[in-house]
C-alpha cells in the first residue's frame, strides 16, 4: 500500500468513525435537552463530543491537504 492509497484509508476510517460518533451524539443531545440524561451519561456524552470534534478537525485538514 502506498502512502496516497494508506491516506484514503485514514480518511475513510475517519469518516465512518465521524458518521458513527454524529448518530450517537444526536440522540445523546436529545437525550440531554430531554432531561433524560444520568449524570454517568452525561460524562460519556462530553467525551464523545471531544473526541467527535478533534476527529472531525481532523479530517477536515485531511481533505485540506488533498486539494
Amino acid at each position: 500500500m502506498d502512502l496516497e492509497e494508506q491516506g484514503q484509508f485514514e480518511e475513510k476510517e475517519a469518516e465512518e468513525k465521524v458518521s458513527y460518533l454524529r448518530k450517537r451524539l444526536l440522540t445523546l443531545e436529545w437525550d440531554k435537552e430531554n432531561n433524560q440524561l444520568n449524570s454517568g451519561m452525561l460524562k460519556q456524552y462530553e467525551e464523545l463530543k471531544k473526541e467527535f470534534n478533534i476527529l472531525n478537525e481532523k479530517l477536515k485538514t485531511m481533505k485540506a491537504q488533498e486539494e
